[in-house]
């Protein structure tokens, strides 16, 4: 992503970036494999009531969360005299949310309509005291790049989800309680392997006073993951509240499924990206080419995903979920578009805060908040779960440009800078349209679902060969990136072989 003066920098980045990447590929395959057996299993009603449960955590957690650990990775040293104090804080906090959500359960499963899940609502309380308890010091596997540890911490903690949730549809009970019992083993394991990675011995530091040194930059911090956790799921609350629990399933699923195959390259980017572009925030070049190269990885992935997904997303779902998941076909669609307005918006907010002004992103998200929520209100209203759909992606068009427009003083990148990025995508994405269009009748006429799989994957070969076609018209592109980091990679790899 970053092509530092330095280039250690660089190498250590995309080394890092690499394993992050391995880690959420792995995850993903994880989960998704799961996810087709689950599927067949359980119905999207189970689905929609454990999104209600991370709802309610999500919130009650956003709310509180002040952005310490935030503001401890963009600081540059004397980070250890505050870990243990916000430790301290995070457990306490988590403690207390916890207790609340138990005396509100009643309140909350009569709100979204699921009273008979009163005690999952209750016990959802445990997904926060969990993750509390982490070993503090994990925060430098992310300041110092040390991404293999979190792959490995990830990796269990998505085998033990997997494994879980399986056994107990299969043996316990088929119902939305496999799901969150996963979940909560899943952290379990997640957190003992915090300790496993990096021993250490942590003790509570009460001495609070001093965690008012990181106020200044975790304000903004927490305006802005307040207001982001209403903007990702203010959609999902409208959902539960003004539909029911099978509508969120089918939602949420059709808002996730897109990222299987995508979120390798968002995730790298979200968390090794942030640590990379803080490293070399004084020096714009850097940062210019930074953000350049970051939005060719993510387009890179993403629309090919996205072209495949609205040619022939209706194939994907027989095949991999059944006909009992059909209603998702056309949300799907949908959000692989969005998922890439939502990209592209994610990579410039994680550049705004990395070069210290989270204070951009907390306006952004300000604006979104008061335009998505009439937009998604009126969409479920008059259009029910379409409506939902289609507004989202209308609210995230309209935060995509207001976004362009407040961090081009930041970036001070011209159009002329993302020629060769459009160029690379638009032709073959335009070409691959052409082709499908020509001949689906014939093969959606000669060949069933299973069959078609192979009609699909020469889509993807055909989208990837004029790619590499057009780079051929620039010195740089998005397949010279990918290019210029595969070879960093091997390298990076022949040197620790060696």
């Amino acid at each position: 992503m970053l092509m530092s003066s330095d280039p250690n920098i660089y190498t250590k980045t995309v080394h890092s970036g690499k394993w992050f990447a391995l880690s959420t590929i792995a995850q993903r395959i994880i989960n998704f494999f799961a996810f087709l057996i689950l599927a067949r299993l359980l119905l999207p009603a189970d689905y929609g009531v454990i999104s209600i449960v991370f709802l309610v955590t999500g919130i009650i957690d956003d709310v509180s969360t002040p952005g310490f650990g935030a503001a401890l990775l963009q600081k540059k040293d004397n980070v250890e005299y505050y870990l243990r104090a916000v430790w301290t804080w995070d457990v306490l906090r988590s403690a207390v949310l916890a207790g609340l959500i138990v005396i509100l359960s009643g309140e909350i499963s009569s709100f979204f309509k699921i009273p008979q899940y009163h005690l999952l609502i209750a016990l959802s309380g445990l997904l926060l005291v969990i993750p509390s308890v982490s070993n503090p010091k994990q925060l430098y596997f992310f300041k110092e790049l040390d991404f293999k540890k979190i792959f490995i911490r990830d990796v269990t903690g998505g085998l033990v989800y997997a494994v879980a949730a399986v056994l107990w549809v299969i043996f316990v009970s088929p119902t939305a309680w496999a799901l969150f019992w996963a979940n909560v083993i899943s952290q379990t394991s997640e957190v003992a392997m915090t300790y496993v990675l990096m021993p250490a011995r942590v003790r509570f530091d009460f001495r609070l006073r001093k965690l008012w040194d990181l106020s200044h930059y975790s304000r903004w911090i927490y305006g802005q993951n307040l207001l982001n956790y209403f903007l990702t799921s203010l959609d999902k609350i409208f959902i539960a509240r003004m539909l029911n629990s099978s509508d969120l399933g089918v939602y949420a699923r059709a808002k996730d499924l897109p990222t299987v195959i995508t979120s390798p390259v968002t995730s790298g980017i979200r968390r090794v990206g942030f640590a990379a572009f803080a490293k070399v925030q004084d020096s714009l070049g850097q940062v210019q080419r930074g953000f350049v190269k970051s939005v060719d990885f993510f387009l890179l992935v993403s629309v090919p995903v996205s072209v495949l997904l609205i040619l022939e997303g209706g194939t994907l779902v027989q095949v991999f979920l059944g006909d009992k998941w059909l209603p998702i076909s056309m949300p799907l669609k949908l959000f692989s578009i969005a998922a890439i307005l939502l990209g592209l918006v994610g990579i410039a907010r994680l550049v705004a805060n990395a070069v210290g002004r989270p204070s951009l992103n907390f306006k952004t998200n300000v604006m979104q908040l008061i335009v998505s929520a009439p937009i998604l209100y009126i969409g479920i209203l008059n259009y029910g779960l379409l409506g939902a759909v289609v507004g989202s992606m209308l609210s995230w068009t309209i935060v995509l440009l207001y976004t362009i427009g407040v961090m081009r003083p930041v970036l001070q990148l011209n159009f002329k800078s993302f020629v060769p990025t459009i160029v690379s995508f638009a032709v073959p994405s335009l070409g691959t349209l052409l082709v499908d269009v020509l001949f689906r009748n014939q093969i959606h006429a000669w060949f069933n679902p299973f069959e078609r799989l192979g009609w699909i994957a020469f889509l993807g070969l055909f989208y990837m060969a004029i790619l590499f076609l057009v780079a051929r018209l620039f010195d740089e592109s998005p397949w010279h990136s990918f290019v210029a980091m595969l070879k960093t990679v091997l390298k990076k790899g022949e040197k620790v072989a060696a």
